[in-house]
């Protein structure tokens, strides 16, 4: 008895959570839509409780803010100082959804405040004022409908990057929002007035930690402000508690379009200002990196105790999955109908636009002594291979990659004289994984050939995107095994409902971060749903060891992973700890994330099987002016935290020649 009062006291307080005039002016209508993943959910997005922390801020390097927006329409909206410093206004979103219309989940959004490309100056910047609190005002620079009780902010809030806990979560903001939704890690906790934030990619790489300060009164900080206000002519109004606030937001996924909606809500946050130092970007993940290459310093924070909003303007997604399968439709795909594509020239039109030209094979007549066979060459003796051997006689590891996921559109070539030939062009897809997270650009696909055995031979050629804007191209070959009768049931349009696929990748990029990549020979292993037109396998490195026979590799004979991490643990607190090379490691961000790169470089110099990821030495180090009595010191540190773990001599010496390898690459300036 005892328990069911209990469960109906919990059902009246979520009933009370999802009533007010919000919910009364936007109501769930009962229609349903079903997400990539097979979730069926309701077609309105609402959320109803749970704490959002924005941290208001600005970025120095405004042509890198408008690089991520390039191609948009939009560019973002600076602060113009009194000493001619322009900066981006820009914010980073904590939130914990507790209930909304899509279950709990958090979140981590990044966004920039953005206007129209031809916006002019008047109403593309806002005058700062020099008391820092100038960042907030783009959450109070709007117009107010006093009769609907509406007030609408006047700038987009650009969606850049968001990283989510639930995949329903990252479907509907694939699918219907246009955001660039990835999974994440997002914790948050209060404790008194203590706040604190962790955030992590799905790699377990941290973007951002916060240990914040609420103020004793919500509205302490408003004086300051107002001051910023009437720096800017920004009018600062007092609304009632039924104002409804609209905030205009804009997004996409890579070049692909534009997707606007609106964020409604009914409750403003308490301000405050970000103490220096109390929150803490790493480069070493993508959003971390984007972070700190803008220069953004978070100034402001906005703490949102209790949240409650609706999106609208959200499409009617609603026949997404009439056929019951699980689909994956990403804005992007769109933008296909844009790709110029090659056309044979129809008959009679070749005149009109010009001779094309034409290589022709002129057939003379060869003179005699051409006509003659060349001779074959002598028989070379060459040394013996020595004898077979059924025993593995080379090591070898794999380290994951990344997995592939791609909606595909079939293409109908026929039968030639080498197979059945059906071309794959993916309609969208993404690469996610801790060595490269990027979505497939429009133009790639499978030239597939299905031999009268039933194997299929893959021929894939794909160009991806990564979220920092990197191109990659990468080619494959592969088996994809249809069966035995596979060739004449490929005939009738009948397949197994998920063959297997093996293929073969390599990789090619220009951007220096990514080098490692051009070096990776990679194996995929997966299937394909031939009901949904779905691939997805997942991709590793292989590296080669040495011979089976000879002696372990040094990471072996140091004792492994745990013994790099001890290492690794004494080297790093040595550094951080030294008079000289502390200047080095000054600012808080490199050291985030410095011992996980250090480990991975170890661990692979070594013979190990990680994969360093960071960037390579020479680009790393470069600028930072290091000279011999730094590098030496460095690797007397080295040396000690070898010997603190007990490193025997012959390993020790053979570790400390490869660091001695590095030197070339580290140091700048000769002599002490």
């Amino acid at each position: 008895m005892e328990t069911g009062v209990q469960d109906g006291g919990i059902v009246r307080e979520a009933a009370a959570r999802r009533r007010g005039a919000l919910f009364d002016k936007y109501i769930l209508t009962g229609k349903t839509y079903t997400t990539a993943s097979g979730d069926v959910i309701p077609n309105e997005l609402q959320y109803y409780d749970g704490e959002m922390a924005h941290l208001y801020g600005e970025c120095a390097d405004v042509p890198a803010v408008n690089r991520a927006l390039a191609g948009s329409g939009y560019k973002a909206l600076t602060l113009n100082y009194p000493d001619g410093r322009r900066v981006a206004a820009a914010q980073l979103w904590s939130s914990r959804f507790t209930d909304s219309s899509i279950g709990p989940y958090g979140a981590l959004f990044i966004v920039v405040i953005a206007v129209r490309d031809d916006a002019p100056e008047s109403e593309s910047s806002i005058a700062a004022d020099r008391n820092g609190a100038s960042s907030a005002l783009v959450m109070f620079d709007g117009s107010f409908d006093p009769v609907a009780r509406v007030y609408e902010n006047r700038a987009r809030l650009f969606l850049v990057r968001l990283l989510d806990t639930t995949q329903v979560a990252i479907d509907v903001g694939r699918e219907r929002m246009g955001t660039d939704k990835r999974p994440g890690t997002v914790e948050m906790s209060r404790s008194g007035r203590r706040l604190s934030v962790s955030i992590k990619d799905q790699a377990g790489r941290a973007v951002v930690r916060g240990d914040l300060q609420l103020a004793d009164h919500a509205a302490a900080y408003m004086p300051q402000i107002a001051q910023a206000a009437a720096t800017a002519g920004i009018p600062l109004r007092q609304f009632s508690c039924d104002t409804e606030y609209s905030y205009p937001a804009v997004a996409r996924i890579g070049q692909g379009p534009v997707v606007s909606w609106q964020w409604r809500s009914d409750v403003v946050p308490q301000f405050q200002p970000i103490a220096p130092a109390s929150v803490v970007f790493d480069q070493g993940s993508e959003e971390g990196w984007m972070l700190l290459a803008w220069g953004f310093t978070p100034k402001i924070l906005g703490y949102f105790p209790k949240v409650r909003g609706v999106v609208t303007g959200l499409a009617d997604r609603t026949s997404l999955s009439a056929t019951g399968r699980s689909m994956m439709p990403v804005p992007s795909i769109h933008a296909v109908q844009s790709v110029p594509l090659v056309r044979a020239a129809l008959s009679g039109a070749a005149e009109a636009a010009g001779r094309l030209p034409v290589l022709r094979f002129v057939v003379d007549d060869l003179s005699p002594g051409r006509r003659a066979p060349v001779p074959p060459p002598a028989f070379e003796k060459r040394p013996d291979a020595g004898p077979p051997t059924a025993q593995p006689r080379w090591g070898w590891s794999t380290t994951f990659l990344g997995s592939l996921t791609a909606l595909l559109r079939k293409e109908v070539v026929g039968v030639t004289p080498d197979g059945l030939r059906i071309n794959w062009h993916v309609t969208s897809g993404s690469f996610v994984g801790p060595g490269l997270d990027a979505t497939v650009l429009p133009g790639a696909a499978d030239w597939m050939r299905i031999r009268r055995d039933g194997v299929a031979i893959v021929n894939v050629h794909a160009c991806f995107e990564t979220r920092q804007g990197v191109r990659v191209f990468g080619s494959y070959g592969g088996i994809f095994d249809l069966g035995p009768d596979g060739f004449a049931r490929a005939l009738r349009d009948d397949y197994d409902e998920l063959p297997p696929v093996v293929v073969t990748p390599t990789y090619a990029t220009a951007d220096p971060r990514l080098e490692w990549l051009n070096r990776a020979q990679c194996v995929g292993v997966g299937r394909v749903d031939m009901s949904a037109l779905r691939v997805e396998f997942d991709v590793y490195v292989v590296r080669v060891g040495r011979r089976v026979s000879q002696a372990a590799s040094l990471y072996d004979r140091l004792g492994g992973h745990d013994v790099i991490v001890a290492i690794t643990d004494d080297f790093v607190a040595a550094i951080l700890a030294h008079g000289q090379l502390g200047r080095f490691f000054a600012n808080a961000h490199i050291q985030e994330g410095l011992r996980d790169r250090v480990v991975d470089l170890l661990c692979e110099i070594s013979g190990g099987p990680c994969v360093y990821k960071g960037r390579d030495m020479r680009t790393a180090h470069k600028g930072l002016g290091i000279t011999e009595s730094d590098w030496q010191i460095a690797v007397e540190l080295f040396t000690a935290a070898l010997d603190r773990n007990k490193v025997a001599p012959r390993e020790r010496s053979e570790f400390v020649q490869i660091i001695e390898d590095m030197k070339g690459s580290i140091v700048e300036v000769s002599g002490r």
